[in-house]
Parts: C-alpha cells; structure tokens; sequence
C-alpha cells in the first residue's frame, strides 16, 4: 500500500521556504536549515501555556502565511502528530517514570533534534515531488 500523499499546503511551504533561500544552497543544506526552524517553532508552540501567545502565533501564521509557521501551524499538514509521537517514544522508553526539570529540558533538545532530522528528510523528499 503507498504512503499517502502529502498535503498541498505542505509542498507549497516548503517550495516557498526554499525559493526564499539563497541559491547556492543544496537541496539538503535547504531542508536542514528549514526543518531545525519548523521544529524549532513547534517545541517552542508544545512548551506554550500563554493563551495569549499562543493566540499571536496562530493569528501570525493565518495572516503573514510564513512558511515555518504554515508548516508548523496548520493541522492540515499535521506535522504535530510526529512531535507527539516523538514524545511517547521517548516516555515508553524510560518507562513512563516522571523526570526532573533538568532532564525534561535535556529530553526536550534531544526530541527536537529527532524532529529536525526527521523533517529534513521529508522536506528533502517533497523537493524531488516539484515539477
């Protein structure tokens, strides 16, 4: 059975966050750079208990239709769904025991890191699917 299809808004985020990088950059070296920001913004959106600031961002990304948070936001592309299971991989492995805030802080950089590889090689792969 094929994957199934990524969403358009997906592709047209990533294909505007690349045109917007230098040219000399490598498709790879694009993606990397993309996904450390899209990650960077989704851990910091998980880590958000302001409504208020969670509010600014949603209305920021509606309005100003940035790519990294277009692809950090939009539910359509759920991008969220890997963070999260990102997060359970990481608590079934240590057991489901509870963990300080320095470990919380430490598992948080390794998770976003996980996610930053992750969305770099989808994004790298979206680039193969243009035209």
């Amino acid at each position: 059975m094929a994957r199934p299809r990524r969403a358009g808004a997906e592709l047209a985020a990533v294909e505007r966050a690349f045109a917007a990088m230098p040219a000399e950059l490598s498709t790879r070296a694009k993606a990397v750079n993309l996904a450390a920001r899209v990650a960077r913004e989704m851990v910091d959106q998980a880590e958000s208990t302001d409504p208020m600031d969670m509010a600014l961002r949603q209305a920021s990304a509606a309005l100003a239709r940035d790519p990294v948070m277009v692809l950090a936001t939009d539910p359509e592309i759920g991008l969220h769904a890997l963070l999260d299971a990102l997060k359970v991989e990481r608590f079934r492995a240590r057991g489901g025991g509870w963990i300080d805030r320095e470990a919380w802080a430490r598992e948080t950089v390794a998770i976003e890191r996980d996610l930053a590889a992750r969305l770099a090689t989808r994004f790298r792969r979206a680039r193969k699917k243009w035209p």
